[in-house]
Parts: C-alpha cells; structure tokens; sequence
C-alpha cells in the first residue's frame, strides 16, 4: 500500500518539505463513540508571514501562526467501524 506522503509527492508533485505528518489526535476521525472512523489528509494554504498575528510571524507549520495558515480542504477515509468495547 502506498503511503499518502508518497502520494503527494509522486502524483501532486508535491516537494518533502512542504509535506507534514501530524499525530493521531489531528489525522483520524470519527463520527462518535461508536460508527465509522479512519483517517484524513488535509491541505492548509500558507498565507504567508503578513497574514500572521504581530509577533508571529516565523512560527513553522503546524502552528497556527495567528491565521497564517489556512485549511482550505480534507479527506476523510471512513475505512474503519468503531465498535463498542467489551466489559
């Protein structure tokens, strides 16, 4: 299976350095407790160091920079099916 860094690089031609993996916490999503869930890629536009709150400027993706950067788009892929957990 190829991985979606790969992807971007080989299809979108997308350069290493302007691909992040981000943990868990921000890259898998589910609908609830229970139901379908799996993960997700999204695309942020950078703005650019103007668009940053005073002060800002120079903070690296992912941080949010003071509206530096923007989610423009995400995929969801709901492979998965959370069940509820045995007693």
């Amino acid at each position: 299976m190829t991985k979606p860094k790969e992807l971007w690089q080989k299809v979108a031609g997308v350069s290493k350095d302007r691909i992040f993996r981000l943990d868990e916490k921000d890259t898998f999503w589910q609908m609830g407790e229970t139901g379908p869930c799996g993960p997700c890629s999204e695309i942020h536009y950078d703005l650019g160091p103007e668009a940053s709150e005073p002060g800002r400027e120079n903070e690296p993706f992912p941080s949010d920079a003071g509206g530096r950067y923007v989610e423009i788009w995400t995929w969801f892929f709901m492979q998965f099916n959370k069940d509820v957990a045995a007693p």
